[in-house]
């Protein structure tokens, strides 16, 4: 038999309808079954030629999914062996191993099957039947219609589902000389697969005489056989017979119907069986399963050939090797496709004056004082910029205090504002008794740009005087003096440093100090021109807080007004009944805030 099974992953099945054929000398028989719920005998029928045709189109009638063949009995074993009761998957899997062990090795995995069959019940045991086929090219000649599923039985296996676990069940066949019988008892079940070479009356001499010794050896009746039969002949227990036709409707009451459509019918029954364990015995396949490997399975055993990695290693480093070039001259290949309409004289000129401007460009240093005079521009009043670091590798890095965090946000804006640097993020903003600490960091992504960048806050309409010293009459040349108290040093203040004056370098300008950007901490005039500030004006001060305020604070609140009384108690010349009060609410602000905290309310300012 040449055919290949449209479906051969090995997997198990169970359609509703199935077909059986079983072949009778030169004649097939074609069986179709329903197996849902009480079975049915859709049709039988007898075909004299290749069955095929008719499979075919029954399939397309009866819309099958799977037939099943049953192999020749004069070409299959079979072995009885109990197994211990256990779940369905202990069972199962104890059968297989024992197929494995006990029938012949020259049977492959694909052509043996085992399962639990029923039986008489005996403690603590269940009946596995093992049974095997060798193919002798006596089946179909012709291929299975494309799309059905094709399977193979063997006739004691049918048997075993004809015989439903009670008394003895036997058929056997003249024309192939062939004998099947499986019989069991309270104590034991014996099956037997012969072949019988006697012709004539001598063969069914011979199957009577194998019938009574293994009904005998079993414990059961024998089943009656004539003499004087023609043809196959199978022979089942009554209760047998009774639980078939009962289970399965349109069973004609002829002993020639069974006779002839018996096997193809126990074959059905295996394969719409509901009992996983019954099942697999209609499994067997005539060709081992396709295995359908992955691409990257196949490719890893591929390259596991040492010939094969070489050839691919030697590919790689050519293609290494030689990829750039082969890129490089296709690259000059369409440049140079395209540039065959250009005149080559003043375009080409043209270009090559503007790539080596763009070069020159790249390789010339960023204007390191406008770039400073830039981010001291967009700073606002009250920042104060403790480190610029400006460099063509890293960009801009600013860190520095503000008094609120909202002016580190507005020094973000302008940043942004500027068209001058781009990417500017905010990487760190920690309160402190004097503010908020900042870390800024920025791209320079038009150092060249011939932009003016507008001073956040107009000094020319308000003075940074005024700002400094609270005194709208201020102005930047001269300092109001505040009056002098008594007991008060007549030493004038230091002087602040001096900041450096910085130069506008080339390079990167890593490692270059920066001078210090200041907004409210701008420095103070030197010696010479005013040494004191006017006192601060006592309104100006922070109102007062009471308890009932305090304690309806959040953190955020309670931080921003702590930090202001702080700020302002710290200022010289304020009078001592203010400061001792700003100290006293700054005290009452810290006690409330170590209460959120210790209520999970978040860090401290």
């Amino acid at each position: 038999m040449s055919q290949t099974p449209a479906h051969s992953n090995g997997k198990a099945h169970s359609p509703h309808r199935v077909g059986a054929l079983h072949r009778q000398g030169d004649r097939w028989r074609l069986l179709i079954l329903e197996g849902r719920g009480e079975g049915a005998v859709l049709e039988a029928r007898t075909l004299a030629a290749d069955p095929w045709g008719a499979v075919a189109d029954a399939t397309e009638r009866h819309r099958l999914e799977r037939v099943v063949v049953v192999a020749p009995g004069r070409a299959t074993v079979a072995r009885c062996a109990g197994v211990p009761t256990g779940t369905p998957e202990e069972m199962g899997a104890a059968a297989s191993l024992m197929a494995e062990v006990q029938l012949p090795e020259s049977l492959p995995a694909h052509r043996r099957s085992a399962a639990v069959i029923p039986d008489e019940e005996r403690p603590g045991l269940r009946t596995a039947l093992l049974t095997g086929w060798a193919p002798d090219g006596r089946g179909p000649s012709d291929a299975a219609p494309e799309g059905t599923d094709v399977s193979y039985t063997t006739p004691i296996a049918a048997l075993a589902a004809l015989r439903g676990g009670t008394g003895a069940a036997l058929y056997a066949d003249p024309h192939e000389g062939a004998v099947s019988m499986i019989a069991g008892g309270a104590e034991r079940t014996l099956v037997r697969v012969l072949v019988e070479e006697s012709a004539g009356g001598g063969f069914w001499r011979a199957v009577s005489l194998i019938s009574a010794e293994t009904a005998a050896a079993a414990g059961v009746p024998a089943p009656a056989v004539s003499p004087g039969s023609v043809g196959p002949a199978l022979r089942l227990d009554p209760r047998s017979l009774a639980r078939l036709r009962s289970a399965v409707r349109d069973v004609p009451d002829r002993a020639e119907w069974l006779n002839d459509y018996g096997v193809a019918l126990g074959a059905a029954l295996l394969a719409t069986s509901p009992d996983l364990l019954l099942r697999p015995l209609a499994s067997l396949r005539e060709s081992a399963p396709v295995i359908r490997e992955p691409v990257l399975s196949r490719a890893v055993g591929w390259l596991a050939i040492p010939r094969n990695a070489w050839v691919v290693v030697a590919a790689s480093l050519a293609l290494l090797l030689l990829g750039p070039l082969a890129l490089g001259a296709a690259r000059l290949a369409i440049v140079e496709a395209k540039a065959r309409g250009l005149p080559d004289g003043k375009e080409r000129g043209e270009s090559a004056r503007r790539q080596a401007m763009v070069a020159q460009l790249e390789r010339s240093r960023w204007p390191m004082t406008k770039l400073l005079a830039d981010v001291s521009a967009a700073a606002p009043v009250g920042v104060v910029a403790d480190t610029v670091r400006i460099s063509t590798d890293q960009g801009v890095t600013i860190t520095g205090t503000a008094e609120s965090p909202e002016q580190v946000n507005v020094l973000q804006s302008n940043l942004n504002d500027t068209r001058l640097f781009s990417d500017v993020r905010v990487n760190r903003v920690e309160s402190t008794p004097a503010g908020v600490d900042f870390d800024i960091t920025a791209s320079v992504s038009s150092p060249y740009a011939n932009v003016t960048v507008k001073p956040e806050t107009d000094f020319a309409a308000r003075p940074l005087a005024v700002r400094l010293y609270g005194d709208e009459k201020a102005t930047n040349t001269a300092t109001p003096v505040p009056r002098r108290r008594s007991g008060e040093s007549t030493t004038s203040a230091a002087a602040p440093r001096e900041g450096r004056r910085g130069r506008d370098r080339g390079g990167d300008g890593e490692g270059a100090p920066a001078p210090r950007i200041t907004g409210d901490r701008a420095e103070r005039p030197r010696e010479g021109v005013s040494t004191r500030a006017a006192p601060p004006n006592p309104g100006d001060a922070p109102k007062p807080l009471t308890d009932e305020q305090i304690a309806a604070m959040d953190q955020p609140t309670a931080t921003r007004e702590m930090v202001q009384r702080r700020v302002f108690s710290q200022k010289a010349g304020l009078e001592a009944g203010t400061k001792q009060r700003l100290e006293d609410e700054v005290n009452r602000l810290k006690a409330r805030l170590d209460q959120l905290r210790a209520a999970g309310g978040g860090s401290q300012a």
